[in-house]
C-alpha cells in the first residue's frame, strides 16, 4: 500500500510539475479547446527596410545604406509622376502639358528616357522648356561630333543641352588640340567629361606621371573612362555610376575614420 500510495504520489507529482513546467502548452490547448485563457505568445509581421537582411557572425543585422529598400510604393513611376507635378506647378501649366513635352523630349533623345525617373525636378523642367530648341541643339551637335551616337551623348549628360552650341564647338576645337587628333567623337560620347578641358589636362599630367612611357593621349582616348579615376568629387557629374560608387565609398571611408 505504501508503494502504490508513493506511485500515486509520484504520479501526481508528475502531473503537477508537468503543469508548471509545460503549463504554455496546457494554455495552448485549453485557449484550442474554448478555454478562456490565452496564449503567452504573439505573432505579428512587419514589412522590412532591408533588402537581404544580412548578419554577422552574432546574428545582428548589418548596417549598410545601400541595403535599403526604398518606401512601399515609391517606384520609379512613382517618381516621375511627382516630377511631372513639380514641373507643371514651377511652370505654371497643366500637368498633361508637361507629360506631351516629356514625351516629345523621349522622341528626340530615346537614350534620355531611362534616365527622366531619376533626374532633378529642376532639370527636367528646364529640358521640357527647351523641347522647341532641342531638335536645333541635337543637329548642332551632330555637325560638332559626326561619329558619335548623340542621343547617347545628351543621356550620359543632358546639361549639354543648357550651354550654347558655339560654345560647345569652341571647347570641341580645343580638345582636338589639347588630344592632338580630331578623332574625339567617340570619345566624347562615351565620356562626356572630355568636354571639361581642365579634367582632360590634369588627366594627361596624371597619365604622364604614372605611365612615363605611354602615350598619354592616345591612352587617355582609348581608355575614356579613366577620366572617372582623376576625377575631382565637385565635378563628378550626378548623373553618371561613378558618382554614387564615390559617394558610398568616401561615406564609409569617414565613419571608419570617426570610428578610429
Amino acid at each position: 500500500c505504501s508503494a502504490s500510495g508513493s506511485t500515486r504520489r509520484g504520479a501526481g507529482s508528475s502531473a503537477s510539475g508537468s503543469g508548471r513546467r509545460g503549463g504554455w502548452r496546457i494554455r495552448a490547448e485549453s485557449e484550442s479547446e474554448g478555454g478562456d485563457r490565452a496564449q503567452p505568445w504573439v505573432i505579428g509581421e512587419y514589412i522590412t527596410k532591408r533588402r537581404k537582411r544580412r548578419t554577422n557572425s552574432l546574428g545582428n543585422i548589418v548596417d549598410a545604406d545601400e541595403d535599403f529598400l526604398e518606401p512601399a510604393g515609391w517606384n520609379d513611376d512613382s517618381k516621375l509622376a511627382l516630377a511631372v507635378e513639380c514641373v507643371a506647378r514651377e511652370l505654371g501649366v497643366e500637368e498633361d502639358h508637361v507629360r506631351r513635352r516629356l514625351v516629345l523630349l523621349q522622341k528626340l533623345v530615346p537614350d534620355l528616357k531611362p534616365k527622366l525617373k531619376t533626374m532633378k525636378v529642376g532639370d527636367i523642367a528646364r529640358l521640357a522648356v527647351k523641347c522647341k530648341t532641342i531638335p536645333h541643339d541635337l543637329l548642332k551637335l551632330k555637325e560638332i561630333f559626326p561619329r558619335a551616337n548623340v542621343s547617347r551623348l545628351v543621356a550620359s549628360n543632358p546639361t549639354i543641352l543648357y550651354e550654347d552650341m558655339g560654345f560647345v564647338e569652341k571647347k570641341a576645337e580645343r580638345l582636338k588640340a589639347l588630344l592632338k587628333t580630331d578623332d574625339v567623337d567617340r570619345a566624347v560620347e562615351l565620356n562626356p567629361i572630355f568636354l571639361d578641358l581642365q579634367q582632360v589636362e590634369f588627366a594627361i599630367e596624371e597619365i604622364k606621371r604614372l605611365m612615363p612611357n605611354e602615350d598619354a593621349c592616345v591612352y587617355l582616348i582609348r581608355n575614356p573612362s579613366i577620366l572617372y579615376s582623376t576625377q575631382a568629387r565637385e565635378n563628378i557629374i550626378t548623373y553618371d555610376d561613378p558618382y554614387f560608387n564615390f559617394s558610398t565609398s568616401d561615406a564609409k571611408t569617414s565613419s571608419s575614420n570617426e570610428n578610429r
